[in-house]
């Protein structure tokens, strides 16, 4: 009995899914035995956390080293401390804003953004639809969360339980980075962008509480 057109197109493509997947396997174990033959260079820009981010209509929009300033600690009194101070700078306007800090050995993330409500209300819902839509998947979110805590090559990732085969993996990095929620600084390596780290941890812990 021959095989149905489709059945047989779904099998080439995981075929060469998984080749393509066993392929980045060989570069990135190429790249580590390079990597072990020559000293690392200085941590740059991008590594340290201290790279600018563009500036939003109504709040400034900064990423750079996270650290702690005693100033403005939250008063313990006041729950919505963050609503009073949003609304002492804006008492006239509806604003949405999202922000947080995350540290990482290479420094570290510290980010706000905010628009009038009205910006947000007038503008089209469904231009979210691509990002939102590439996050809409169990591993790619499994994925972020583990480039997130640390585990970075295309080999490791693969190799973590549960994601499928390497080839899987491998298509759903690409998806998240066609997205702009990866990026490959380098063959074999991912990282979630600085601009992106924070409004990802953001979109989960609005999506989970």
């Amino acid at each position: 009995m021959s095989t149905p057109p489709d059945e047989a197109l779904r099998t080439r493509i995981s075929e060469l899914e998984a080749r393509v997947g066993r392929l980045e396997e060989e570069g990135e174990r190429a790249e580590r035995r390079e990597d072990s033959e020559r000293t690392p260079p200085d941590p740059g820009p991008e590594q340290t956390g201290h790279t600018p981010a563009e500036t939003a209509e109504s709040e400034t929009a900064a990423i750079g080293p996270a650290s702690p300033d005693p100033a403005r600690q939250a008063d313990d009194d006041d729950p919505y401390w963050v609503l009073a101070g949003l609304e002492d700078r804006y008492p006239d306007d509806d604003v949405v804003l999202y922000g947080g800090t995350m540290s990482t050995d290479g420094g570290g993330y510290r980010w706000q953004y905010g628009l009038p409500t009205q910006t947000v209300l007038d503008g089209d819902f469904a231009d979210a639809a691509p990002a939102l839509s590439a996050l809409a998947h169990p591993v790619r979110l499994a994925l972020l969360q583990a480039v997130l805590t640390g585990t970075h090559a295309t080999a490791d990732l693969a190799a973590l339980p549960g994601l499928g085969t390497s080839g899987q993996v491998y298509h759903h990095l690409n998806q998240l980075s066609s997205a702009g929620w990866l990026r490959s600084p380098r063959r074999g390596r991912w990282e979630v962008p600085g601009e992106r780290t924070i409004p990802l941890l953001a979109l989960v812990m609005a999506a989970t509480t």
